[in-house]
């Protein structure tokens, strides 16, 4: 008996709540891959199991056997022996076209549901004729396994228990690996993978990870067949351009002309075509970034003689123009739309067209040909994207989990100190703890400039592609903690009105500079990335709330001003909108640069207190930041802002931070 080989590779999942979970899986045997489903419906499970790509039944073979076989039917057929009229119809209809061409059998995916249904009575019949050829039943039997594993085909039916038991689930995975396999195997044979698959599958469905599945991310295929563009010189026909050769000279010389020859009629033409390869997937590379597949790259190896003599098992990569949109639970259903180009298939091409040229058309792979995206659902959950990641699969991993952030990593906190601070002649001392998170909307992608295709090809451009909520607390040296009033500031008229109460005129810029917490919302309108630049330019609209502490020493009593020696604290709040454009610069992931500049417009919202006239209340913000990656879990950060109002380069202030990130969820070690 064989010895069982495998390699398990499981990844599974937990979904929905723990009535309703899916795991999805992968083991290998005998050297061939297969794929595994457990679906728990309350209390029902679900089983079944699928290969990866039908095996070639039919390579044992020669040419030699079938003609053998066809001869002898053909025989049969004619024979007086074969008394029954039925039976010699039988033999024309359903006999003879099995052997008479076999190839084309396999290519006839008309047939195969047909087929599927009559091949089990096919054999049966064949039995009872008898024939002297062992070959026939052989060559059905194997036609029989060619249908069953089949790709269209290649799922077993779903086995079905009350329970999760490993006693009954051995029995299950025996019947659906012997349903998909094409033959039976004796009980205990399998019990070594089905325990295996048994307790992994449990294990699963009971855990609850930090990191919540959000999908599964499945190879389809070890083999694709891909169209290369080639071209072939064509003879035509050239009888019109003779024939108007002929009627002018005929004309000149005022008579008749020999024709030429038939064989001077015809004239060389390249026409363009294509010729399909079967390639073999060696692998496939898929970086997820924000919402999107950011870079996909296949390498395959195509399986042609005259390719692999020269180049060996050198692979072809191809790989996408344009990001791939994943968030949303429709995204998958748009793989069809999604193409994916080669990038060095020159060789390839040169052979198939026996020359050299500079510059071939790109071949393609239909991206639904290759992946599957299965989502993961859960309640209050409309965003299907994984955690930024790069994962790759082949044949001996052809299912991959995709999981969302671990809880710390669902947003960002970054503590910042203020380097101008940090001077003892300027001691404003401001320390910052910054918490943010980038979320979702519209991560489609667009090639060029809004569609409008750049003089390279390789930029792209999206809209309303994310908000990013910021919350900000400022913790300010005692000293420097309120804004503080002077007589300067009061504005007379109001508070003199008759209501005894304080109004003052205030510096928008201050009340900006000295508030205690910021919450914001960034819009994003839209973001255009040259990837051969290492830049992207990006444009948001950003709203921000924000509280600042003002403090005064005065108090209007008969129309006039008093110092009471004592501070009064008020805390006031103020609205600032307006665009905010900047450039990222990411050459790698170790460190990146930013360098932006906006515009604010501010509101503060209350009655006491009113904006400077001398200053117009537009704000503008200019800064530069970047980050150093110094390990997988630590980064520092350095910013540097210049504000200045609009109306008044002399009314403005800078700062310098240095900033490091904070786990929000987890202690100190």
């Amino acid at each position: 008996m064989k010895y069982l080989i495998f390699i398990f590779l499981l990844t599974s999942g937990y979904l929905y709540s723990q009535d309703n979970k899916i795991v999805y899986g992968n083991f290998v045997f005998d050297n061939n891959v297969y794929q595994y489903k457990c679906e728990k419906d309350r209390a029902i499970y679900k089983f079944s199991i699928s290969n990866l790509e039908p095996k070639d039944a039919f390579k044992n073979f020669t040419s030699k056997q079938v003609e053998e076989v066809i001869e002898e039917i053909t025989q049969l057929k004619n024979s007086d022996t074969t008394k029954s009229n039925i039976v010699k119809d039988y033999i024309v209809k359903y006999i003879e076209p099995y052997f008479s061409n076999i190839s084309s059998l396999i290519n006839n995916k008309d047939n195969w549901k047909k087929d599927r249904v009559l091949i089990d009575s096919t054999i049966k019949k064949v039995k009872t004729l008898h024939l002297k050829n062992s070959t026939a039943i052989d060559l059905l039997e194997a036609y029989k396994t060619f249908l069953n594993r089949n790709s269209d085909f290649n799922e077993s039916t779903q086995k079905i228990t009350q329970s999760l038991v490993l006693t009954v689930f051995r029995t299950n995975f025996n019947l659906a690996f012997s349903e998909i396999i094409g033959k039976k195997f004796k009980p205990d044979t399998l019990n070594v993978i089905a325990d295996e698959v048994f307790y992994s599958i449990r294990a699963k469905m009971e855990f609850l990870d930090d990191e919540p599945l959000t999908a599964y991310l499945i190879l389809k295929k070890k083999f694709i067949d891909i169209d290369f563009n080639v071209k072939y010189p064509v003879l035509v026909s050239n009888n019109k351009k003779r024939k108007k050769q002929q009627s002018d000279k005929e004309k000149a010389e005022g008579g008749s002309v020999k024709k030429s020859d038939d064989k001077q009629d015809t004239v060389s033409v390249i026409i363009d075509t294509v010729k399909t390869i079967k390639c073999k997937i060696d692998k496939v590379i898929v970086e997820f970034d924000e919402g999107t597949i950011k870079n996909i790259f296949i390498d395959v190896i195509p399986q042609y003689k005259a390719y692999n003599d020269v180049y060996g098992n050198g692979v072809i990569r191809y790989r996408n123009n344009t990001p791939i949109s994943i968030s949303s639970k429709f995204d998958p259903d748009k793989f069809d739309e999604n193409f994916i180009f080669s990038s060095n298939e020159n060789e390839m091409l040169e052979i198939l067209n026996g020359r050299k040229k500079k510059k071939y058309k790109s071949s393609s792979i239909l991206l639904s040909n290759i992946l599957d995206l299965k989502v993961v659902p859960h309640n209050d959950k409309e965003d299907y994207s994984p955690a930024n990641c790069v994962v790759e699969l082949s044949e001996l991993n052809t299912v991959v989990e995709l999981k969302k952030e671990k809880r710390s990593k669902l947003f960002t906190a970054i503590g910042y100190s203020d380097l101008v601070g940090l001077n003892q002649d300027n001691q404003n001392g401001l320390v910052q703890i910054e918490i943010n998170r980038r979320c979702n909307i519209n991560t489609w992608k667009t090639q060029g400039f809004f569609g409008m295709h750049t003089k390279n090809g390789k930029t792209y451009t999206g809209w309303l592609n994310y908000i990013k909520p910021v919350l900000s607390l400022n913790k300010i040296e005692t000293n420097q903690k309120y804004l503080f009033l002077t007589k300067t500031n009061v504005d007379t008229i109001s508070s003199f009105s008759g209501d005894s109460t304080n109004h003052f005129f205030v510096n928008q810029l201050d009340i900006f500079r000295y508030r205690t917490f910021n919450v914001q919302g960034n819009l994003n309108i839209f973001n255009w990335n040259m990837p051969n630049k290492k830049i992207s330019l990006h444009a948001n609209y950003s709203f921000n709330y924000g509280n600042t502490l003002v403090a005064d020493s005065f108090k209007v009593k008969n129309r006039s001003i008093a110092n009471t020696g004592t501070q009064n604290i008020e805390r006031i709040g103020s609205f600032i909108h307006g665009p905010d454009v900047f450039i990222d610069y990411k050459p790698e992931n170790r460190f990146g640069l930013t360098l932006g500049g906006t515009i604010g417009f501010i509101n503060i919202l209350s009655d006491n207190y009113k904006p400077n006239t001398k200053y117009n209340d537009g704000i503008l913000k200019v800064y530069v930041s970047g980050f150093l990656k110094t390990n997988d879990e630590s980064k520092i950060f350095f910013r540097f802002a210049y504000n200045q109002t609009m109306a008044s380069k002399g009314n403005n202030f800078y700062q310098m931070q240095l900033g490091y990130l904070i786990d929000l969820f987890t202690s100190g070690k």
